[in-house]
């Protein structure tokens, strides 16, 4: 989606262009026609797709919103609360942990192998450690003799207490729930099947083709950020891309 939006994006500053088999930049020049679609707005085809990527926008806004927004799916669930100890438990911390739940449910026991690297899978209480963490302790139960009329009371000798493992599977429970839940939310249920005009309407522009070398410099510019690298890139430039593979 971020690189259909970087040409739509390009194409909006009335400029599209090519690479040559040299590397060098042929910039065409666009200008819109008044061929606009029935039942859009807009003077030419650049009002019209411009208004067009407005309604994009202000839909995502809105779905941005219910998911992220003070009564959003995020911010209106305790979802995430109740999963850590104490020192280390805010909604934030405990969303960061979660990354790793598909991988700490489909194999904890590659989380343990690369936690006890180094020689510690051959010291035994880090190995106790590791475990206790990745799958809780057991409930150790009381199996002494009851007394008369105490029968079916007797608490367990220990509390079995859980690792991560149970942890990720209850909230996976969870997770789903709200999710169905947010998708049945008749304001979401538009995205489903995103559609805000058909698919199939043309805006139609000509092009001006600039001899090599003649280009406009700010027009050359906006290709550069657009092309460059395809996913390279440093990590400040968000234009230049950077690892969106």
């Amino acid at each position: 989606m971020v690189r259909t939006i970087d040409k739509i994006n390009l194409v909006l500053t009335e400029t599209d262009g090519f690479r040559n088999s040299k590397g060098g930049n042929v910039i065409l020049e666009l200008t819109p026609s008044s061929n606009i679609t029935p039942g859009s707005y807009g003077a030419d085809t650049l009002e019209e797709m411009t208004n067009d990527m407005e309604i994009i926008g202000v839909d995502l806004q809105i779905l941005y919103n219910k998911i992220f927004g003070t009564n959003g799916l995020i911010n209106n669930s305790e979802l995430y609360s109740g999963y850590l100890t104490d020192s280390f438990n805010t909604e934030e911390q405990t969303r960061f942990c979660t990354v790793s739940y598909k991988l700490m449910l489909s194999d904890p026991e590659k989380i343990k192998e690369t936690l006890l690297k180094n020689g510690l899978k051959d010291k035994s209480e880090w190995v106790t450690y590791v475990n206790r963490i990745i799958y809780g302790l057991p409930e150790i139960p009381n199996n002494l003799p009851s007394i008369l009329g105490s029968e079916g009371t007797n608490q367990p000798l220990v509390e079995g207490q859980p690792g991560l493992v149970d942890k990720y599977k209850e909230l996976k429970v969870k997770s789903k729930v709200e999710i169905n839940t947010f998708k049945n939310d008749i304001g979401v249920q538009k995205f489903t099947q995103y559609q805000p005009f058909n698919l199939d309407k043309e805006r139609i522009f000509t092009y001006t083709q600039n001899i090599e070398g003649n280009n406009d410099p700010t027009k050359n510019d906006y290709f550069n950020k657009t092309y460059a690298g395809q996913n390279g890139g440093t990590l400040d430039k968000f234009n230049l891309k950077y690892n969106f593979k």
